[in-house]
């Protein structure tokens, strides 16, 4: 089985922040995609905090994320990323407060 190492990809793209008051880097993504309803579009986005699967708290739904340059989210779900790391990463899908 392959390993990847994401510390370096963490060192150059990574963002601090705390979670649950803990210190933790991942990569906050913030997408935005606009699908058509009746004729409109709908737009909607749920940015997401990729971290190490070691630095994700076992029950982490609920907790506080704060990241410096975009406020306090709270973690609306968690999975795996079990496509790129194989589970080495969690996606943290975040809400605000």
């Amino acid at each position: 089985m392959f390993t990847e190492d994401f510390r370096a990809v963490l060192a150059d793209f990574g963002t601090a922040g705390t979670l649950d008051g803990v210190a933790v880097t991942g990569i906050f993504d913030r997408p935005h995609a606009v699908a058509p309803f009746d004729g409109f579009g709908v737009a909607s986005t749920r940015p997401t905090y990729t971290l190490p699967s070691v630095q994700t708290p076992a029950q982490p739904v609920g907790l506080a994320l704060v990241l410096p340059d975009s406020g306090t989210w709270r973690v609306a779900e968690c999975r795996l990323d079990e496509v790129v790391s194989e589970g080495g990463m969690t996606v943290l899908e975040l809400e605000r407060p």
